[in-house]
């Protein structure tokens, strides 16, 4: 006998078989903690820290959350775990960086992103030389920061740290130089005169000697006597006067205080062989005229420059009747008064020696000034 099984499918069975996935799946999702939420309700926030409209990332920003703190990686990136669920404030500080705060919302792990203002100033001034004007191509440096002078000798440096910092200028042809500044605000502003040394020389505007011998006679000649001794017709003397006068413009530029005067000669030069004589300096202290001068008609004699020895001299030679003493002394005269009436030069009572100089009348071996300066 054969028998026959007929097996009916049940329609019921089937419908409910996708819900019953779907509970095993939400059972199985309920049966294990969320990977970014811990069992006391607290969430993970993240993000990077960055400047305002900067490219980079920027590392090293504490960032605190809900209690909790942490520091922005090399790649700016932050993670605070164990933040409570709700509503807090978020907090950064950065280096050079303006304060962050904000008010953020956390009912899952949360990806927060944080831009940060720079705390600085944009620093600027020229770089200039009293004699040169502008100066360009200096190189302007500040921490880490840097910028080189243009044509106009302007420099300017961005996101400068609000604090106080050396400010260094430095140039090939000059003598660096160093401040300290103290930025503030959004804009800071700082200039230099950058200095250097040079050789200058003076003009010799006037020369002339007097002679006692002749007190009104005026001698412009191509040599300038001096002694202390010499004859009224026949008779010699041993105290018979002949005085050098001289005068010579400082170069305009060194009215300035900022110029120093390092160094500097008064040089005459002799126009023979001569054996040693001494002589003293004087500032004239009132004006003269090379067309008028006579023994008899002298200026008057103002402060001491300094006394020298000509010593003797084969032949013709210069000689330094003034240094950089005397010549500071008549610089510090000039910025006070605008002028310089200019020198005597005497020879030391009891010389029984004689001797010519040059003048700036000669075609040759003219009396010579100069200074050695830093400006």
């Amino acid at each position: 006998m054969n028998i026959h099984r007929h097996t009916e499918s049940n329609p019921a069975f089937f419908t409910f078989l996708p819900l019953l996935v779907v509970l095993l799946l939400l059972g199985c999702a309920n049966s294990l903690d969320s990977p970014s939420q811990s069992s006391n309700g607290t969430w993970t926030v993240s993000g990077k820290t960055t400047l305002i409209g900067a490219l980079n990332p920027l590392p090293g920003v504490t960032v605190k959350c809900g209690g909790q703190s942490t520091m922005s990686g090399t790649d700016g990136s932050y993670e605070l775990h164990g933040v409570p669920e709700g509503v807090q404030i978020i907090s950064a500080e950065g280096p050079n960086c303006k304060p962050y705060s904000k008010s953020i919302e956390v009912r899952s792990s949360t990806k927060h992103f944080i831009y940060l203002d720079f705390n600085g100033t944009t620093l600027s001034g020229y770089v200039s030389n009293i004699l040169d004007g502008p100066i360009q191509g200096a190189a302007v440096r500040i921490g880490m920061l840097s910028d080189l002078t243009d044509q106009a000798g302007r420099y300017e440096i961005s996101n400068v740290p609000l604090k106080s910092d050396s400010l260094i200028v430095t140039h090939t042809r000059y003598y660096s130089a160093r401040a300290i500044v103290s930025p503030s605000g959004p804009d800071s502003h700082a200039d230099f005169k950058l200095q250097r040394d040079t050789v200058i020389s003076g003009r010799i505007t006037a020369d002339q000697y007097v002679d006692q011998a002749q007190p009104y006679s005026v001698f412009i000649n191509a040599r300038l006597a001096l002694a202390n001794n010499g004859y009224i017709g026949a008779t010699y003397y041993g105290s018979i006067s002949k005085h050098i006068y001289i005068n010579f413009d400082f170069p305009a530029f060194m009215k300035d205080p900022g110029v120093t005067l390092l160094d500097g000669t008064l040089d005459l030069c002799t126009d023979g062989a001569y054996t040693t004589i001494g002589y003293d300096v004087y500032a004239v202290s009132s004006g003269w005229f090379y067309f008028s001068l006579t023994y008899n008609q002298q200026p008057l004699v103002g402060l001491p420059m300094g006394s020298s020895t000509g010593t003797s001299a084969t032949g013709p030679r210069y000689e330094t009747v003034l240094n950089a003493v005397g010549l500071n002394q008549l610089l510090s005269n000039y910025r006070s008064a605008g002028l310089i009436y200019g020198l005597v030069i005497q020879a030391r009572t009891g010389s029984v020696i004689s001797r010519n100089y040059y003048s700036m009348r000669s075609t040759i071996n003219q009396p010579r000034v100069s200074f050695k300066v830093r400006f």
